[in-house]
């Protein structure tokens, strides 16, 4: 995922950015993830966008008073919602097997 967000924070931060991140640490890709579910049998899968603001916030913010806080995930719900949705910091995915058979045949 290339968030807007990390972009803005490898710029920021420069070499400490690597210090709040393990060095196998990786970002994920949507498409890729939505590639694999669909590979091991997920008959939908849906992307969802989920955090622009809110986590950087709330580490810059962490000695403010916190109302401010109540502002970011106004922003956030705006630009997950917006064609810019794909530069967010965070996604989610939804899968279904939905008229597939289950492996088992009990459900469990």
């Amino acid at each position: 995922m290339r968030g807007v967000m990390r972009m803005i924070g490898r710029v920021v931060l420069g070499s400490k950015y690597d210090s709040y991140h393990s060095p196998d640490e990786r970002e994920l890709e949507p498409a890729e993830i939505a590639r694999l579910l669909r590979e091991v049998g997920f008959a939908t899968v849906r992307i969802g966008y989920n955090d622009l603001t809110l986590h950087p916030a709330q580490y810059v913010l962490a000695k403010w008073p916190g109302w401010p806080l109540y502002i970011f995930p106004a922003i956030d719900w705006l630009w997950c919602r917006s064609p810019f949705a794909r530069w967010a910091s965070g996604f989610t995915v939804l899968g279904s097997t939905a008229g597939l058979p289950h492996p088992n045949p009990s459900g469990e």
